[in-house]
């Protein structure tokens, strides 16, 4: 459906809408009447039900008594008239005694709908109590009750249903127009993707192709396709445009490794930042804190990580302006554990912020720069804040600027480990698909153990890893370092695994260490999760 299409529907909707409230509007008058007669015919129907009974009981003793009391009736229950019959329907009294005989005929839709009568038999003979000896009739005026119908519709449509309608039907605008609004984003949304998927393979092929790049700044720009990628996943689709809940930032977080992203994101700025007066960004993430995770969106995590390091570079840059030329700036980036969360912190001596603009950041989107929108920190503060966390800023003008984000530690998450444990192993056993993986990646782990003894198996395919195991004794401590996927659409490496457990160790070392499915399997399985990406930097236990 597109935008026009909508429009239409929802035009077509209000006046299906208008219709059906008139139709109710109509029911819910009916009902009234009906109630309110149904409720004073029983009223008048009881009160002509007592006093039969009492003229009854008198007449037998004194006929004149009797018709006083029936006059009384008359008087006191708001009966407009009151008449006697024999048990051969000729009246012999009537009250008012001056009202025509034939108001008792009950003739013409006027008097139908203005007078009901209640007609009761009369039991005169105590002798023969069964047998009627006349009836008396009741006739009473139903003004009074469609005056009270009046009233209450009058108040009902002035004070409720009118108003009442009136926001209803502002409250089914405001959400139509909402939806309405997502559509055309969707329409927008679709061609972006779709200009974007061109200009995405012009860039793979230049970086693929081109002889001229570096090998970190094809690695930029592959890094920036990818977050382009997950940019323009959070963009509504067919699927979700009408869901409120289907972006990337609004569903469920995931788990998160933020000593992975962080270091693909200062390593994208560093080679962003070759033209800038910026020329040291350091990354410093504590020992305990490489085995972290966090219960947050990887996307908004990159995105603010991202964020902040812009405002550092772009503030190093205008103190570089006002200062001297020569400035060094210099960025340090700082991943550690508190008592109960996970502490980023960036800083940067760029040229700072006042304590009055401090004071301001966050609000009306304000922003230090001069064509600045002040979406960063607002939205930064926003997302951490949704997830329990806190941000802060801490600054010392043309000195040094602190930002601070603590972020809920999610506790018991037994796949993850704080280090990769080699205490007493002999024997280390890689199993990988990706034969330059096995060198490049686990480099740093092998020269962790160069002062010891340690025989180290390095296996590419099941069949091989399958067939040493069979042959092998596993006599000595061994540690597997196994990848998830190895290239078989039947086995991974956590049912690899299952098969290994004379194994003194196993660490599934892998790059969806972030993947919830795997995350789950991995917790069933005992095993723990290492993310493949900072396996060189990894805490070493030996």
């Amino acid at each position: 459906m597109n935008y026009i299409e909508l429009e239409e529907d929802i035009q077509a909707g209000l006046k299906k809408f208008d219709r059906r409230i008139l139709c109710a509007s109509i029911i819910t008058i009916l009902a009234t009447v009906l109630g309110f007669f149904y409720y004073d015919y029983s009223k008048q129907l009881s009160s002509a039900d007592l006093i039969g009974n009492m003229i009854e009981g008198r007449a037998r003793n004194n006929q004149k008594e009797a018709l006083l009391m029936l006059a009384a009736a008359n008087a006191q229950n708001s009966f407009e008239a009151v008449a006697l019959y024999d048990q051969h329907g000729k009246r012999y009294f009537h009250l008012p005694a001056d009202l025509n005989p034939e108001f008792f005929r009950q003739d013409g839709l006027w008097n139908s709908l203005l007078y009901i009568t209640i007609e009761r038999p009369f039991y005169f003979s105590e002798e023969n109590p069964s047998e009627v000896a006349g009836k008396i009739v009741f006739v009473y005026s139903t003004l009074p009750t469609w005056i009270g119908i009046a009233f209450l519709l009058f108040i009902s449509y002035f004070l409720f249903y009118r108003p009442g309608k009136v926001r209803l039907k502002a409250f089914i605008l405001e959400k139509l127009k909402a939806v309405s609004e997502k559509v055309k984003v969707k329409d927008i949304a679709g061609q972006v993707r779709h200009d974007w998927k061109s200009v995405k393979q012009g860039i793979l092929a230049v970086a693929e192709t081109s002889e001229g790049l570096a090998i970190d700044e094809r690695e930029t720009l592959l890094l920036g396709i990818n977050r382009m990628d997950g940019l323009l996943s959070d963009l509504p689709d067919d699927e979700n445009v009408l869901d409120q809940n289907t972006s990337s930032t609004q569903k469920a977080p995931v788990y998160i490794h933020p000593g992975t992203d962080l270091d693909q994101v200062v390593r994208e700025k560093r080679i962003s930042s070759r033209l800038s007066h910026c020329k040291q960004i350091d990354l410093t993430i504590q020992s305990e804190a490489f085995g972290a995770y966090l219960r947050f969106s990887s996307i908004d995590f990159k995105r603010i990580v991202g964020n902040l390091l812009k405002n550092s570079l772009e503030a190093i840059d205008e103190r570089a302006c006002q200062d001297q030329k020569d400035f060094l700036g210099k960025i340090h980036v700082f991943l550690s554990l508190g008592t109960d969360c996970i502490v980023l912190k960036v800083q940067d001596n760029g040229i700072g912020i006042t304590k009055e603009q401090l004071s301001l950041i966050g609000k009306n989107r304000f922003s230090t720069k001069t064509n600045g929108e002040g979406r960063g920190i607002s939205s930064a503060r926003k997302k951490v804040e949704r997830t329990g966390g806190t941000l802060t800023i801490v600054s010392t003008p043309c000195l040094e600027t602190t930002i601070t984000i603590e972020l809920p530690r999610p506790d018991n998450l037994p796949w993850t480990t704080q280090f990769l444990d080699l205490a007493d192993a002999k024997e280390i056993v890689i199993l990988d698909d990706d034969p330059s993986d096995l060198d490049k990646t686990y480099n740093a782990v092998f020269s962790g153990i160069k002062n010891r003894v340690v025989r180290i198996r390095k296996f590419t395919t099941i069949d091989e890893f399958k067939k040493w195991l069979r042959g092998t004794e596993l006599s000595t401590p061994v540690v597997l370092l196994i990848d998830y996927d190895l290239g078989d659409p039947l086995e991974n490496g956590i049912s690899i695994s299952q098969q290994c457990k004379l194994m003194q160790r196993i660490y599934l070392v892998s790059n969806r260490y972030d993947d919830p499915l795997v995350q789950e399997q991995v917790a069933k399985s005992g095993l723990q999760i290492i993310p493949k990406p900072v396996i060189s930097n990894f805490p070493l236990s030996i």
